[in-house]
């Protein structure tokens, strides 16, 4: 059997990885990965750099499976028996049985573009599956856990090694433009609790300040495990300022300050009416959502998690978890 892996950046082995741990001990099956290069902004793997980086982690963690590369360039359709993709991206370059597009935050509402019969959308939660399927008439299934943290000990274990730290430990997860001041008086607050405080930004976004008061800043390094997920994975909760992140972590059982400061990220904005309330939130009693006063609800919202002791509290079983995948490469 045939599998294949689409990639165009380093940030798919975070969906990737856990995906092909599950699987790849199972008799009688070729892991392919199959890279697009065409772009060379931030992550891409167009950039010579990301692309050694790319190969190295697939030597490490996968036992170097076999690569095709320029996937956009080829004059066919590659063919495979099951094919992964993120959000469903260039799904048309490939002649496939199956197809399954794993969720990524809201991405799979954008890239999602060539739906058919053979697709199925992995979603952390069935109103994400609802929505993709009402826009594009495919079949969704809801993971046991998000994809990104179906290897969820062994991202706790390697956090772990991270961080030496006897303090409760909080995710902030940093605006992708402005909002500085407001990040870092919640800092403060959170310093003056006696938070250890972990900030993460994506590359590709705006820099972290030097003074902005976190016991740790991280960007994207290591890429699997992913700064994204295991630090999360070992928070007392996680806050983000704009952030889809909530689309994971809700569903892993992390508590969620979600402070909508974009317009586009917010309830009721016009970007979000016009394209059928795609920014849904999720319902689950530890998530607060906020567009207004973020600082006087945020610290409101710390002194409330910290008074009732709120923590992570969802489990899901290895077993229940490797099953899920197996079945998905039954026909």
């Amino acid at each position: 059997m045939k599998i294949i892996f689409a990639a165009s950046g380093l940030s798919y082995l975070r969906y990737f990885g856990p995906v092909i741990e599950y699987i790849k001990d199972e008799e009688n099956i070729e892991i392919i990965f199959a890279i697009r290069r065409d772009s060379k902004k931030y992550t891409a793997l167009g950039l010579e750099e990301n692309y050694q980086i790319f190969l190295k982690l697939l030597d490490l963690h996968f036992n170097s499976p076999e690569i095709i590369n320029d996937i956009d360039k080829k004059e066919s359709k590659i063919k495979c028996d099951i094919l992964f993709t993120l959000g469903g991206v260039f799904n048309n370059l490939f002649d496939y049985k199956k197809h399954y597009a794993i969720q990524h935050g809201y991405d799979h509402l954008v890239h999602g573009k060539y739906p058919d019969s053979k697709t199925t959308h992995i979603v952390a939660n069935e109103v994400y599956g609802k929505l993709v399927q009402l826009k594009f008439n495919v079949k969704f299934i809801v993971a046991p856990l998000p994809v990104a943290f179906s290897n969820f000990n062994t991202q706790i274990e390697f956090a772990r090694n991270q961080i030496s730290t006897n303090k409760r430990i909080v995710t902030i997860f940093f605006p992708s433009w402005g909002s500085k001041r407001l990040t870092r008086s919640v800092i403060k607050y959170l310093k003056e609790k006696d938070y250890f405080v972990v900030v993460k930004q994506r590359r590709k976004c705006q820099q972290i300040p030097n003074n902005i008061g976190s016991d740790l800043s991280v960007y994207d390094d290591i890429w699997y495990p992913s700064e994204a997920i295991f630090y999360a994975a070992i928070s007392d909760f996680a806050i983000g300022f704009g952030s889809a992140i909530f689309t994971d972590l809700c569903d892993v059982g992390i508590p969620v300050i979600d402070n909508a400061i974009p317009k586009y990220s917010r309830r009721g904005d016009r970007f979000v009416r016009l394209h059928g309330d795609e920014f849904i939130r999720p319902d689950y009693d530890k998530y607060w959502y906020f567009d207004k006063k973020f600082y006087k609800n945020t610290k409101n919202t710390i002194d409330y998690i910290y008074l009732n002791n709120i923590q992570n509290d969802k489990f899901v079983s290895e077993d229940l978890i490797k099953k899920f995948y197996l079945d998905l490469l039954k026909f």
